[in-house]
């Protein structure tokens, strides 16, 4: 599983860096989830509000790191 999460400016003044950290910490106890950080993931100007996250290329809007623990773990 592929995890990408956004860490441009908006994103992490809302908060991607405490999504970042539980995304390390959920896939230090997985071998299956690849995590990236991306300075952008060019979703802000479709209206999508940060954080974002894309799983398996699926993308998901006002991630938190509790959003970002249930979505990894509906997804495995």
């Amino acid at each position: 599983m592929k995890v990408k999460i956004c860490v441009g400016t908006m994103c992490h003044l809302m908060g991607s860096s405490e999504v970042l950290y539980m995304a390390h910490e959920i896939a230090s106890k997985s071998k299956n989830i690849e995590i990236e950080a991306c300075t952008c993931l060019d979703h802000c100007h479709l209206g999508k509000k940060p954080p974002i996250v894309e799983i398996d290329g699926k993308v998901y809007e006002e991630v938190t790191p509790e959003i970002l623990k249930e979505l990894l773990e509906a997804v495995k």
